[in-house]
Formats: structure tokens, C-alpha cells, sequence
């Protein structure tokens, strides 16, 4: 098997593409920002096993209302003090909202809200807030089962317990970072194999990451960045949800090396996010991450299991790649 892979691994033509992060809008962190002032009771944290709580089953849950980056901060949130929430006809407040109705992001960065109420709009919800110091109800309408301005504080104490001191393992092959004058997100490739200690578990930034959990990072060179990461599947979009653990495409909790028997010539092939036929789906996966859709497509006159990343289709039978298709330039690269 080694040899045919070698075969493969010379004949075949090497693809690469851009590793995919988000991009860094200009930000401005300091040291006191991201910080979780409440304790979650022993009780609510049993179970270190994450799961989905379903939305009618919110009312009684604390959230964190994420801090945003500088950039985004002039639009405050989508949270409004009227439950007809930017059609409100009520005298508005200019102190506390904008002319649109949502309330300002110096009132709610930051803030613990616990939920009081959630009422089904026929497809979505209206959530209902309540905050200790502010006298009024607030309210937020769900976009796909989920409200992307907050995480529910039982997920990051439950993150902090699973993580906090653990040596982890990136699975994208890269951690974020935070530029040295604070004016934005870039990224340091890192080996999949590299161990990476986790010295902190924060909240993150809304609207980016889509993973609200940041689990600080140090290399064994000394270096230090981000994994963002969501520890359970509640308050998800619908189209994000995956059957598997929703760290499962972004972290490993034990050395690769000791999961997987794949030889050197694999690991670097992999650790320079390349793809070569003959691969698996899991080496592929380790490459080049999730892809953005996974589909069953006809290819040479058979149906086969296909994964869409930006401009290329890659097909599988069996569980190994036996083709990819560059769309731009309607190129197939197959099986030799």
C-alpha cells in the first residue's frame, strides 16, 4: 500500500488552496476585554458532554452578549427594548438606541442577560432578555435558530473544564493571532502534529468568528494565538450543524500521531494543506478542513459522494479521492 501510495503521490498532480480563516476586521483588544464575570453552578456542569438545548427549552439560560470590534460597534445590536423590534412605534430612547430601534453597544457589551421568555414566530423566535440593572425588557428575533450576538454561558464553563491546561492539536494546521498593534486578526501556520497548550478559554468577537469560544493558545515556541471554537451545537445556525462534536473539524485532543499510522510523506503533504489522489477522507479533511458542501454528483457516468471547496469538486468512492475537478478551468485531475 505504501508503494502505491508513493506511485500516486509522484504521478499525480499536487492542489492546493488557500487556507481558509476569517478575515480580520481592524479591532482594538485589551487586556481586560472577553472576561467572564459570573460563576455557572456545579450543578448546571455534570455533564462535560456537549449537547443542543433546543429553543424552547431557553427560558431560565444565562447568555454573554459578545463584544464587537471597533468597526462594527456603531450599529450597536439587534436588540431592542420594543418586541415589535425595528417596526416599534414607540418614542425612542437616543441615548440608548439608535434611530433604527437597536439598542447601543456601549448598553449591552459585555452584559449577562438571562432569558425570560422565547415565543415561536413560525420558523424563528422572539427571545426575550432580562438584565438586572436595566429596567426594561429586551428582545432579539433568531436568523436560522439562532441569534449570532451571544453565547450561552453554560458552554464556555463547560469549554474551560474540558480545556483549560490541556495540550490540544489544530486540525486546520493553523492558530490566529492578533496583530502587534492590535489592528486586526492575521494567522501563523503551525504543524498539524505541533502540541499547542491552552493557557485561557475566552469569549470571542461578534460578528466574527462564527465560533464565539477563543481557546488561547501557546506553541512550544513560544508563540501565542487563538483557536476559535464552539463547544455544543446551541444557538447554531441551521445550515452549520454537523453530526459530530462542533470542534471535531477544528481541534484534536490527542496527537495525531498516535491516532493515525500515516507515514512522513502523508504528514507533509498534509501540513502544506496539498491534496493528492488516493487520499482519504479524513487525510483530506486534515488538509484542507470542512468542505463548504458535501453532495452526491454523477462523474463519468457514476454517482459518487463529492465535496465543494470554492472552486474545486473533489469525488470519492470507497473513502478515497479518486478525482478532483478545478471549475474555473474545467480541469479534471483523476486517478492514474
Amino acid at each position: 500500500m505504501k508503494c502505491l501510495f508513493l506511485c500516486a503521490l509522484m504521478i499525480s498532480v499536487l492542489c492546493t488552496v488557500p487556507i481558509r480563516d476569517y478575515p480580520g476586521p481592524e479591532i482594538s483588544i485589551t487586556s481586560d476585554t472577553l472576561q467572564v464575570t459570573k460563576t455557572i453552578s456545579d450543578e448546571q456542569v455534570d455533564s462535560i458532554v456537549p449537547v443542543k438545548i433546543p429553543i424552547d427549552q431557553w427560558v431560565g439560560m444565562d447568555v454573554f452578549v459578545l463584544e464587537k470590534p471597533e468597526v462594527f460597534r456603531k450599529h450597536g445590536y439587534e436588540f431592542f427594548f420594543c418586541r415589535e423590534l425595528d417596526s416599534c412605534s414607540e418614542k425612542r430612547d437616543s441615548v440608548r438606541n439608535h434611530k433604527n430601534g437597536r439598542i447601543r453597544y456601549e448598553i449591552l457589551s459585555g452584559q449577562i442577560l438571562k432569558i425570560t421568555d422565547v415565543e415561536s414566530l413560525g420558523g424563528e423566535w422572539l427571545i426575550t432578555f432580562e438584565h438586572n440593572s436595566i429596567e426594561k425588557k429586551i428582545y432579539g428575533k433568531t436568523h436560522k435558530s439562532a441569534i449570532k450576538e451571544i453565547g450561552f454561558l453554560i458552554d464556555l464553563q463547560k469549554a474551560r473544564r474540558r480545556w483549560s491546561g490541556k495540550t490540544i492539536f489544530s486540525k486546520k494546521g493553523i492558530i490566529s493571532t492578533i496583530k502587534e498593534d492590535g489592528s486586526g486578526f492575521s494567522s501563523l501556520k503551525v504543524g498539524h502534529r505541533d502540541s499547542l497548550k491552552v493557557f485561557d478559554i475566552k469569549w470571542g468577537y461578534t460578528p466574527l468568528p462564527v465560533d464565539p469560544i477563543w481557546l488561547m493558545i501557546e506553541t512550544s515556541k513560544g508563540h501565542k494565538g487563538f483557536i476559535p471554537v464552539r463547544f455544543s451545537w446551541t444557538n447554531t445556525t441551521e445550515d452549520q450543524i454537523r453530526n459530530s462534536d462542533p470542534w471535531n473539524a477544528l481541534i484534536m485532543e490527542k496527537d495525531p500521531t498516535e491516532v493515525y499510522s500515516w507515514d512522513q510523506n502523508m504528514w507533509e503533504v498534509i501540513d502544506n494543506h496539498r491534496i493528492v489522489i488516493e487520499m482519504t477522507t479524513e487525510q483530506v479533511l486534515m488538509s484542507w478542513g470542512e468542505p463548504l458542501e458535501r453532495t452526491e454528483k454523477e462523474y463519468q457516468g457514476v454517482e459518487l459522494e463529492c465535496w465543494i471547496y470554492g472552486s474545486h469538486e473533489l469525488y470519492f468512492k470507497e473513502n478515497r479521492m479518486i478525482a478532483f475537478l478545478e471549475i474555473n478551468n474545467n480541469m479534471i485531475q483523476k486517478k492514474k
